[in-house]
């Protein structure tokens, strides 16, 4: 219960929209909505924390593909986290993977912002 809760208070603070949308969801839903739309926040601030030095957000979406990795291959996931507790109970009730490694591979291929101008110039 405090795994959704802090998974709710991410949401809240930080997609207001998404948190009024998981309100209207059925009860029975909303452990894994808001697990799924906070691991969406924490996954989506990568790139935006980065600015201009690519290292650490490559770091935290390793980070976090090993999370996901560790909740199928072990059922559990790291502790000190809320947010992938309550992404593990979630996500052991569906059937496969793939859906939640796009955020990190999504991430991975992502540039800074401004780099890919610089790209072109040097290519040229």
């Amino acid at each position: 219960a405090a795994d959704r809760a802090a998974c709710m208070e991410l949401v809240k603070q930080s997609d207001y929209d998404y948190y009024l949308v998981g309100l209207l969801m059925p009860a029975s839903a909303q452990a894994g909505y808001f697990a799924t739309r906070a691991f969406n926040v924490e996954t989506g601030t990568i790139i935006d924390s980065v600015r201009g030095n690519v290292l650490p957000g490559r770091v935290r979406i390793q980070w976090w593909r090993d999370v996901i990795d560790q909740i199928y291959e072990t059922g559990k996931p790291p502790h000190g986290s809320q947010v992938t507790a309550a992404l593990a109970a979630s996500v052991l009730r569906a059937p496969a993977q793939p859906p939640l490694a796009r955020p990190c591979d999504r991430g991975a291929r992502a540039r800074p912002r401004g780099r890919a101008a610089g790209d072109r110039a040097r290519a040229q």
